[in-house]
């Protein structure tokens, strides 16, 4: 009740208010009727801001530490080919739902042997959890864990894939690997939950439901109907340069300035 209270105080008291995604900013709005202040200003700006020189030091960049050193990354790719890789960047948490992902993964592996689950980023404990799940599904030679990398990397790694999925079951904030991922043209597989549908719809990515057997399915029509994921990845740079550029984010934050001056 006290949080409430001082919430709500904030935001009545302020001149502007941002909200990150319209989830957070309809939440905001039934705490005041000055919806005006209300502004709603995704993260949808990933180019990293560099504040000194010192951050472009390469002792700053991170390098893989946690990642899968039982076979070479390169020899792994070689393996399969590009169009049977699907890739996951991101955290290791419990709500991102990778162990639902591997499950799922392994009924597709079942149906395309050559495919394979390249997990990007982790910390050792979590990945040596998710290698359990998969070597229980017998699928240990379809999955490749780099642990952390550079961002540069990870974007590198996850433009090679066929698609990139984000298999979350619950929650309302629109991650921000999902505007760039809609900026890099890198097809997309989501669940349809909230977190994903205030940004993506069915026409911009692949969206499956949040059960395993559902989520199996959108990677196989990915892996199985290629042109169509690249003719909805297409589209989805178009609906990022519409609704989420640069440009739209400076006009956002121009109106924000204009309400606190």
């Amino acid at each position: 009740w006290v949080f409430e209270t001082m919430e709500t105080s904030a935001v009545r008291a302020s001149d502007a208010v941002i909200a990150i995604c319209p989830a957070l900013r309809n939440y905001a709005c039934s705490l005041t009727d000055d919806h005006e202040k209300i502004l709603l200003i995704e993260n949808s700006i990933f180019e990293p801001v560099r504040l000194r020189d010192v951050d472009a030091r390469p002792e700053n960049v991170p390098r893989e530490t946690t990642g899968d050193s039982r076979q070479p990354l390169d020899e792994w790719l070689g393996g399969r080919s590009a169009s049977g890789v699907i890739a996951y960047a991101g955290t290791l948490e419990v709500y991102q739902g990778i162990d639902k992902m591997i499950e799922s993964f392994a009924l597709v592996a079942r149906q395309v042997p050559d495919s394979g689950l390249l997990i990007i980023g982790g910390r050792p404990a979590q990945l040596e959890e998710c290698r359990r799940i998969a070597e229980k599904l017998e699928i240990s030679d379809q999955v490749f864990f780099t642990g952390q990398l550079s961002q540069d990397e990870a974007q590198r790694l996850v433009g090679l894939a066929a698609a990139c999925v984000s298999p979350r079951f619950s929650g309302n904030n629109t991650p921000l690997k999902i505007y760039q991922l809609m900026a890099s043209g890198v097809p997309m597989i989501a669940t349809r939950i909230e977190s994903h549908t205030q940004v993506l719809n069915d026409e911009i990515s692949t969206l499956t439901g949040t059960s395993t057997k559902e989520l199996a399915a959108g990677m196989l029509e990915v892996l199985q109907r290629p042109e169509i994921a690249r003719a909805k990845a297409e589209k989805a740079q178009e609906w990022y340069e519409q609704y989420y550029s640069p440009t739209v984010f400076t006009a956002k934050m121009r109106k924000l300035f204009e309400l606190v001056s």
